[in-house]
């Protein structure tokens, strides 16, 4: 048995700790008891830091007695020291871990009036659905719905039916392309775009720019996604601003439309590629900016007549683009337009906000779009 020896710092009087002298022992282990002498050595190592604390700091250890009474046990120095702990007195703090925090076009600009893209618009809507994509098993069109991360805002990208998109053996398309802005096209309605048929739906294209997603358009195969007359469209007038990552590779036509909605006869707003190589926007009167062909572009443009904007990469263009406006119920098409000026290319995000970015807004959309794609 150990010899126990008063604690030095009572005083005549007090109640004081007693702790044992000599060699200590720690019992064996019995898994899953806690009755004496089934004690786990944490037991033991535990009671005797809480002993040598209360020492050392002149505790008066009431509650120890109090416990110690009712248990018995070394469970006794465990609460004490448990108790000390969650007092903050000794112990060391662990670190605080501060989650990383996702900005996305929508926290640049807020109020946008559509949004589609293969991320989270914004902080607010990472976690949310942003699109309904398609394989084929056994002859028959599977799709699921896939989300942005709640925490990254990427795309989380899910097995459909057990299979995993990789762009070769399992091969993924995107059916539905989920309005992420929050608003609506008409009534409650939001702005969802969709292609029914999967032969001419984009293709959802795995790790298509550091790692990241991305939807790719073959203009032979008449790939769109559309939102149709009657269904229900925006209704805006000018200054209107087209925000998006997309490219053209190549040019079957002269042009390649990222997107545009008008009723086929009168014109409202459009935005393009055009072979020369360059960007085109239109309502009306085209107006163009330089671009590379086959090079991944931020692009923002503002439709505002004669005040228009085309904001490339960073350098900015005026000009003037028409009056056209968007008029509910016309045909909305993204990778197409009117005149089936299919897109050869990529789509990563669009958007369209009832306003024209002020020249800080451009240059920081622009700022988000390439650090986040990584362009």
């Amino acid at each position: 048995m150990p010899v126990w020896e008063r604690d030095r710092h009572g005083a005549p009087g007090e109640i004081v700790c007693e702790r044992p002298t000599g060699p200590r022992v720690a019992p064996a282990f019995n898994r899953g008891s806690l009755v004496p002498g089934a004690r786990p050595r944490i037991l033991v190592v535990v009671a005797d830091r809480a002993v040598a604390f209360i020492a050392e700091h002149g505790i008066a250890p009431t509650l120890f007695l109090a416990a110690r009474s009712l248990a018995g046990t070394l469970l006794a120095w465990h609460l004490v020291f448990a108790t000390l702990m969650m007092m903050g007195v000794g112990g060391e703090t662990p670190p605080t871990v501060t989650p990383s925090t996702y900005t996305g076009p929508g926290d640049v600009v807020s109020g946008a009036k559509a949004w589609w893209g293969l991320r989270a618009y914004s902080a607010a809507t990472a976690g949310n659905k942003i699109a309904n994509v398609c394989t084929t098993i056994a002859t028959v069109d599977t799709c699921v719905d896939m989300f942005s991360s709640a925490t990254t805002g990427n795309m989380v990208i899910l097995t459909i039916g057990g299979l995993t998109c990789d762009n070769s053996v399992v091969l993924c398309n995107i059916k539905t392309l989920y309005d992420q802005s929050g608003t609506s096209c008409a009534g409650s309605t939001a702005c969802d775009i969709t292609q029914a048929t999967a032969a001419k739906r984009a293709a959802l294209t795995i790790s298509c720019l550091g790692g990241l997603p991305c939807m790719t358009f073959v203009a032979a195969s008449q790939q769109e996604m559309a939102r149709v007359s009657g269904s229900g469209t925006l209704s805006l007038s000018q200054p209107i601003t087209l925000s998006t990552v997309a490219t053209a590779t190549s040019f079957p036509t002269a042009t390649g439309s990222v997107f545009v909605q008008d009723n086929g006869s009168v014109r409202g707003t459009y935005f393009r590629f055009s072979n020369t190589p360059g960007i085109e926007l239109n309502a009306g009167s085209a107006f163009t900016a330089s671009a590379a062909a086959s090079t991944i572009h931020a692009v923002q443009a503002v439709s505002n007549n004669a005040s228009s904007v085309l904001y490339v990469d960073g350098s900015q263009s005026t000009g003037t683009d028409g009056t056209g406006v968007l008029n509910s119920g016309d045909s909305m098409q993204v990778g197409n337009d009117q005149f089936n000026d299919f897109l050869q290319g990529k789509i990563f995000e669009l958007g369209i906000w009832s306003s024209g970015f002020s020249t800080p807004n451009q240059s920081s959309m622009n700022s988000n779009q390439h650090a986040y794609w990584g362009f």
